[in-house]
C-alpha cells in the first residue's frame, strides 16, 4: 500500500525565526531580525508590479530604520519607546517573500486560498495596497507612489474579528472593482 504525504502550506513561505535558547538574549535576537530585513529591504529590494518596493529610513533610531521598528514592533510610537512584538519578528522573512508570491495561486499551494491583493484610498492623495494571507494571518501594507512602492507595515493579525474583517473588505473591494472595472486581475485576486 503506497502512503501518499501531502505538504501543507506554500513551499515559498520561509520558516519562522523563533526566538529560542539559540539567542541568549532578546537584544541578539532583534540584531538577528535586523540583518534579515537589511538583507531583503537596504541590500536588495523586492519587486511589486514591476516596481521596486522601498522603506521609509528616516528618523534612524538605535541605527535601525523606521519601516524596521514599524514592522517588528507593536504601538510603535516614532519614539525611543519600542514594544517588541515577538510574532512580528518571528515572521521577518515573510515581508519580501509575500510581496513577491502576491499572485500566488490557489491551484500553487495545498490548503490555501491564495493571497488576496487590493488597494484602497488613504487619505486623498495617496493609494495603499493591502496583500493578506488570510490562512497565516499575515498582511503586508504596501503605499503606491509614482515610480516605486513604500513598505508601510506587515504584522500577524492576532484576532479572529480582524481577520474577518479583512476578508470582508477584500470582498468588498473586489466587488467595487468588478461593478466600476477600476481593477485590473492583478490587483485584485
Amino acid at each position: 500500500m503506497t502512503e501518499v504525504i501531502l505538504l501543507l502550506g506554500c513551499d515559498w513561505l520561509p520558516d519562522l525565526l523563533e526566538y529560542d535558547d539559540m539567542y541568549p538574549n532578546l537584544i541578539a535576537y532583534d540584531n538577528a531580525v535586523h540583518n534579515i530585513f537589511k538583507k531583503d529591504f537596504i541590500d536588495n529590494h523586492p519587486i511589486f508590479l514591476g516596481a521596486k518596493v522601498a522603506i521609509r529610513q528616516n528618523p534612524l533610531v538605535d541605527g535601525r530604520e523606521q519601516t524596521y521598528y514599524h514592522i517588528t514592533s507593536k504601538d510603535y510610537d516614532y519614539t525611543n519607546n519600542r514594544n517588541i512584538d515577538i510574532r512580528r519578528c518571528e515572521r521577518i522573512r515573510w515581508v519580501k517573500q509575500i510581496i513577491e508570491h502576491y499572485d500566488c495561486k490557489i491551484q500553487t499551494c495545498f490548503d490555501c486560498g491564495g493571497i488576496k491583493t487590493w488597494s484602497y484610498p488613504h487619505n486623498k492623495k495617496q493609494t495603499r495596497i493591502k496583500i493578506f494571507f488570510a490562512e497565516e494571518r499575515y498582511i503586508v501594507i504596501l503605499e503606491k507612489r509614482p515610480t516605486y512602492y513604500l513598505l508601510i507595515t506587515a504584522y500577524y493579525v492576532e484576532y479572529d474579528h480582524n481577520v474577518r474583517k479583512l476578508l470582508k473588505e477584500f470582498e468588498k473591494a473586489k466587488s467595487a472593482s468588478a461593478e466600476t472595472q477600476l481593477g485590473t486581475p492583478s490587483t485584485f485576486r
